[in-house]
């Protein structure tokens, strides 16, 4: 539930994968690394365990240097290009330069395995033909032109790496009540 005292106009959003230890029980922040040095201390205010999703704020002081993300709520077609952006095999040698894979769309899935996230089987994932680690999750598929396609997680159970599309993360945001940039379907 939206917490009474956010003004959700005077915060930046951010989208991360909620297994990574966010609730909006705790009062504990997130750290968001802008660099090897540089972080943002940000607050989860939406957590789904249904479709591993977390959404955190930051004061819109921070820009530097920022554009509006544009979501494609479609799922996209079979060998689409791809870019995955995370922190990769280094991830736990606790480096902060991130990493990007170049992947294409190799599957779509109505259905995963049992040992899935809770509620998987309920949406349409869709898989990428490379291989990611654990220090992708929570970070962003962008077509090659900087469009956001959906948000890397893993199985936990299985070495799959797949997306949530970004139609049910623009649903996650819409219950907020608050109105994303822009979004094509």
């Amino acid at each position: 539930q939206t917490p009474q005292h956010i003004r959700f106009k005077d915060y930046s959003f951010w989208v991360t994968a909620k297994h990574l230890g966010l609730d909006t029980a705790t009062n504990k922040y997130a750290k968001i690394y802008l660099n090897r040095a540089e972080f943002l201390r940000a607050k989860c205010v939406h957590a789904s365990n249904k479709s591993d999703l977390a959404l955190l704020i930051t004061p819109t002081t921070f820009t530097n240097g920022m554009q509006k993300a544009e979501f494609i709520e479609k799922l996209p077609p079979l060998q689409t290009r791809a870019h995955m952006y995370g922190f990769g095999t280094y991830h736990h040698l606790d480096l902060f330069d991130p990493a990007v894979v170049h992947a294409v769309i190799s599957c779509e899935y109505y259905c995963l395995s049992k040992r899935s996230p809770k509620g998987a089987s309920t949406k349409r994932f869709f898989i990428v033909d490379r291989m990611v680690d654990f220090g992708f999750s929570g970070g962003p598929v962008l077509t090659t032109d900087g469009k956001v396609l959906g948000m890397l997680s893993m199985s936990p159970y299985s070495h799959d790496s797949w997306a949530l599309r970004a139609k049910y993360i623009l649903k996650a945001i819409k219950e907020l009540g608050i109105h994303p940039v822009s979004s094509k379907k």
